[in-house]
């Protein structure tokens, strides 16, 4: 499957600040936001209407978990069920509430897989990478076959995930968000501010930050 030239110029994001102007500056309708995580343990996927009429809030539409498709605990590929039954319930969304997300295209937020870890063996950062890729591809072709050829690529980071699930589902107008994990990527803990004044985005405070082999 060859995916067709769209039509739309695509924007290249350096960095997810970049993303959120987009959103909330270019963006005239009700556009479709997959996230998406694979490629290590617990792969899953999401679908979010973003639009940028309602103050920049984001509405959840589904989400799935592989393993429930799969059977397979911890399941770290993205299973085919899961982004059939997602699209589907977009499809119904979309009729229900009358949007049409063609008119825009999709943007795919993935999350980085370990092949972004400098930690991990030179193994497992190739099969995380080709995992990563193969997720990448079986994705583009399933949106592509649904009708959504035009598509964003961007990507978030380990810890910048974590402060995102706990920062875009609180509602504070500010707060402050430490984040402590094994690793992610080089990073052990981070410290993040979140701030409606900034488009509702994250800033990291870099000097808070714990570096691999550091940790708690």
């Amino acid at each position: 499957f060859q995916l067709r030239a769209s039509p739309i110029r695509l924007p290249k994001f350096r960095s997810n600040r970049d993303l959120r102007h987009y959103l909330h500056n270019a963006v005239t309708k009700p556009v479709l936001v997959l996230g998406v995580s694979s490629g290590h343990h617990d792969a899953a996927i999401s679908a979010l209407m973003f639009d940028s009429s309602q103050k920049g809030q984001a509405r959840l539409i589904a989400m799935n978990h592989s393993e429930r498709f799969s059977g397979i605990k911890n399941d770290p590929s993205l299973s085919k069920d899961a982004v059939s039954s997602l699209l589907i319930a977009i499809d119904s969304y979309s009729n229900v509430n009358q949007h049409n997300f063609f008119d825009q295209p999709v943007i795919i937020v993935q999350h980085q897989s370990a092949w972004k870890s400098n930690y991990h063996s030179l193994t497992k950062k190739f099969e995380g990478y080709a995992a990563a890729k193969r997720t990448e591809t079986q994705l583009q072709v399933a949106l592509a076959d649904h009708g959504y050829v035009s598509q964003i690529w961007t990507s978030v980071e380990h810890h910048e995930a974590h402060a995102w699930a706990a920062w875009g589902t609180s509602n504070h107008q500010s707060a402050l968000i430490a984040i402590v994990d094994a690793v992610g990527e080089t990073e052990t803990a981070t410290s993040w501010f979140g701030s409606d004044l900034n488009n509702g985005g994250l800033e990291k405070l870099e000097s808070q930050t714990l570096k691999y082999p550091h940790s708690f």
